[in-house]
């Protein structure tokens, strides 16, 4: 995995501003190397979930990797990692894919490329 974990997508909870601009509450926020690389204006669709995340993982594997780790969040569409790994296989398909269900509360889902 790279070496910083914050590649992830996360439902705001609060109004904020990032460096990209302004987001509310209920956006979604695409991290990379933990600054926001992304913002899907709210609500938090699983479309726009999975939209959301493979800007991120596009952008991740822009440099380069062999293999995606996806964890998937509590509150993750139920056919995300599906439609993450139809993106993949569209996009990138020589990478591998692997995902787990994390269950974690803070964000929808955490990703890492090798």
């Amino acid at each position: 995995m790279s070496k910083d974990s914050s590649h992830r997508v996360v439902v705001l909870v609060a109004d904020a501003i990032t460096w990209i601009g302004p987001c509310r509450a209920g956006d979604l926020l695409g991290f990379a190397d933990g600054d926001v690389m992304r913002i899907e204006q709210g609500p938090a669709t699983p479309e726009k979930v999975v939209t959301g995340a493979s800007a991120i993982l596009d952008r991740m594997l822009s440099l380069g990797g062999e293999l995606v780790t996806a964890l998937t969040g509590a509150d993750a569409p139920d056919n995300l990692a599906e439609d993450l790994e139809q993106h993949l296989r569209a996009k990138h398909p020589a990478v591998e894919f692997v995902t787990y269900r994390g269950g974690q509360r803070d964000s929808v889902l955490m990703l890492g490329v090798e």
